[in-house]
């Protein structure tokens, strides 16, 4: 179901994130109180959590960041009323083939297009806009905020480098080997500082979007 309105959209990324926490939080007690398991038993549950607390932050951050996508589009805000990201959004979509086949023709086109249909309403095709990146590195995380509206300078500030070092060097690469069929050994603490990470960053992205939308930070800046 889209998200038509400011109301559906904070319950969907609370919706979201509420029940990621609750299994995550159910494998970590599993871990925590595990009295009745062996240490192969054990081992067999961290190196299971790996890739699930990958999934869970995959999912999150690629299905709330397309329920604000689908928000905004659903507004139908003429051209000029939007920020620059979502009129780059906007005429990269409409444009996509054409700019295959030559950037100057295309760069017409736009240019054309902004001051014939400026204060006409606008419906953003949104379709798999975001489910289109691959896995979900520092680099594409960075990529998928810029695409909604999260500023280079804002996305520096809300993760630090120790987060993107996180990302890719723990989440990321050990996601990875495990799925490729290496033996890694996981820890249990290594389980809790992944699960603590990823909470505290889809809460911080959750915030992050819930900031747009209160501040219609969509909207260019004139028009807010």
């Amino acid at each position: 179901m889209k998200r038509r309105n400011q109301s559906q959209l904070l319950d969907y990324l609370d919706e979201q994130r509420e029940w990621r926490t609750r299994e995550i939080s159910f494998l970590r007690g599993m871990l925590e109180n595990n009295t009745l398991l062996n240490p192969e038993q054990c081992q067999v549950i961290c190196r299971a959590f790996v890739p699930m607390v990958y999934a869970h932050w995959e999912g999150y951050i690629k299905l709330a960041a397309q329920a604000f996508v689908d928000f905004v589009a659903n507004q139908k805000h003429p051209l000029q009323e939007l920020s620059p990201a979502f009129q780059a959004l906007y005429f990269s979509i409409k444009n996509d083939k054409k700019l295959k086949e030559s950037k100057r023709l295309a760069l017409e086109n736009i240019i054309s297009e902004l001051k014939n249909t400026s204060n006409e309403k606008i419906k953003i095709p949104t379709k798999n806009i975001i489910s289109a990146y691959s896995n979900l590195n520092s680099t594409v995380l960075a990529k998928i905020c810029l695409t909604i509206g999260i500023t280079k300078e804002n996305f520096n500030h809300t993760f630090t480098e120790d987060d993107l070092y996180f990302i890719d060097e723990k989440l990321v690469k050990s996601r990875n080997d495990i799925a490729h069929g290496r033996k890694n050994e996981i820890t249990i603490e290594y389980t809790k500082e992944l699960s603590e990470n990823i909470l505290r960053m889809t809460y911080i992205f959750k915030e992050t979007i819930e900031d747009l939308v209160e501040r219609k930070g969509y909207l260019s800046s004139e028009f807010r």
